[in-house]
């Protein structure tokens, strides 16, 4: 595209490697590369921000300490959009929606907002739902993979000796034991990577090539099919499928996320997919991504939405009023989350304390913290999946003509339970 530009990058948390804080990574050095001027926002800085200012991209913390007005933002996260959106009015906005169920993935509704972005398919449908979004406003922008970096692996897999688990929230309290058990079963060794696990590789793709099957979802499961592995999608969600030439499409679509893990996980599902395993369709799979899904293609695609954005934001400054009326509403609307987040502030720092009789330290908080966030979410997908049993029960029922009785009652005639003996007095 014709001249540099003055991209403002906002993320919730610039810390630990993950999803969103790799992304910002990927977009602002390969931009910074490419001539443009960029700096990414947080109020939470770590390794990532460290990482990026090597890249020569700037980092802040503050808005008021960012040397220059951007031409445009490039907003993750409603907050930290926002906070960007009212501190530079006079800047077209493009509002990025990166998770279609997680808060704060809510799609900023500044005045100053100008495009909103899917990053897949789900993310789209949450924002064409959402009021306030204008539909001829959105697009979507798939996720690429930083080829560079991940280069394809030497020695193409030809049988499942060693399996990965890449997710920062694989544990022994989860899914790990049903996937080792069926490592087990198939003579492989397995290893898991990630937070809470209490192993953290900073530079994953130095190791991925020593892999043949790799569990991961989203980002991490699109840099290990470029790298050549053979990849199941997995998490906490659920069971997903292989990856192969023919679902990889819409898989990618799907961010390889939640929607595609429709399965619970248990070893028997697990050795399925691991005797799925096809050394010439991995390699294809891997020759697809990486003629089709490399990042400078998402980066052409940035630059290009960063071009019409500028164009058509050009009278993107709203009058004072606009700016007052939507200011005072998302105040308003985040009031309770901010008490909230006020006494969850207070309470983490008082787990972090030396003399907290618990010693808990800063990463088991931080996951105790993350299921206190995701709770309402989870058990959103336990209600759906007890509802669909229910309606399986209840089809059951009609079919075989059952009478309708209590869950436990019906469930004990489906899946044939014996039935509790009972004790009979002695006559």
């Amino acid at each position: 595209m014709p001249g540099s530009l003055r991209i403002l990058i906002t993320n919730n948390t610039l810390a630990k490697p993950a999803g969103t804080e790799l992304s910002v990574f990927d977009y602002a050095s390969s931009l910074a590369r490419r001539g443009h001027l960029v700096a990414a926002f947080s109020a939470h800085l770590g390794e990532i921000a460290s990482r990026l200012r090597e890249q020569g991209v700037g980092v802040v913390e503050n808005l008021e300490t960012l040397p220059w007005m951007p031409d445009v933002i490039h907003g993750h996260h409603s907050w930290e959009t926002t906070i960007a959106a009212l501190r530079f009015f006079d800047a077209p906005v493009i509002s990025f929606c990166r998770g279609p169920e997680n808060w704060p993935e809510v799609p900023c509704l500044a005045p100053n907002v100008v495009r909103w972005v899917a990053v897949d398919e789900a993310c789209r449908d949450r924002l064409l739902k959402t009021p306030g979004v204008q539909p001829d406003r959105v697009e979507m922008v798939l996720n690429g993979v930083d080829l560079v970096r991940f280069k394809l692996r030497e020695t193409p897999v030809t049988t499942v000796k060693r399996v990965l688990i890449l997710s920062n929230y694989a544990s022994e309290q989860n899914y790990v034991p049903a996937v080792r058990a069926a490592c087990e079963h198939a003579g492989a060794e397995l290893v898991v990577i990630g937070s809470a696990a209490g192993n953290v590789h900073p530079t994953p793709h130095e190791i991925l090539e020593s892999y043949d099957v790799v569990f991961a979802k989203g980002k991490a499961a699109l840099e290990a099919l470029a790298t050549g592995c053979a990849v199941v999608v997995c998490d906490t969600a659920g069971l997903g499928p292989l990856v192969t030439t023919q679902n990889l499409e819409a898989m990618r679509r799907l961010s390889f996320g939640n929607p595609c893990m429709t399965d619970s996980i248990d070893p028997a599902r697990v050795m399925a997919r691991l005797s799925e395993v096809d050394a010439a369709e991995v390699a294809r799979v891997a020759e697809v991504v990486r003629e089709t899904c490399g990042l400078e293609r998402t980066i052409d695609q940035l630059e290009d939405l960063y071009a019409r954005t500028v164009a058509d934001g050009g009278g993107a400054r709203a009058d004072a009023e606009r700016i007052a009326r939507f200011a005072a509403r998302f105040l308003a609307e985040c009031t309770h989350a901010w008490k909230l987040g006020r006494k969850t502030q207070e309470f983490w720092h008082d787990l972090r304390e030396p003399e907290c009789p618990d010693q808990l330290d800063a990463v088991k908080v931080d996951r105790i913290l993350d299921a206190f966030f995701n709770s309402e979410a989870k058990l959103a997908k336990v209600r759906a999946r007890l509802q669909k049993a229910q309606d399986k029960i209840e089809e059951l029922c009609r079919r075989h003509g059952k009478p309708k009785r209590g869950v436990a009652a019906r469930l004990r005639e489906v899946l044939a339970w014996p039935r509790p003996r009972r004790d009979r007095g002695k006559g």
